[in-house]
């Protein structure tokens, strides 16, 4: 019973250690869709926005 219990906490204390790393990872993907999506706002800003403006 011992060994079990045992076998069971290093089991649950390694799956949350592979949790963390997932969610890490998430993150780090969630950040570089946000960095991406900045650099499209940045690009349709200078192509449009700021060639509006010189036009006039």
């Amino acid at each position: 019973m011992n060994l079990a219990q045992s076998s069971l906490l290093v089991s649950i204390s390694g799956l949350y250690l592979l949790v963390f790393y997932y969610d890490q990872f998430s993150a780090i993907v969630f950040v570089v869709l946000q960095f991406v999506v900045l650099g499209l706002v940045s690009r349709y800003k200078m192509k449009f926005i700021e060639h509006r403006e010189r036009q006039k």
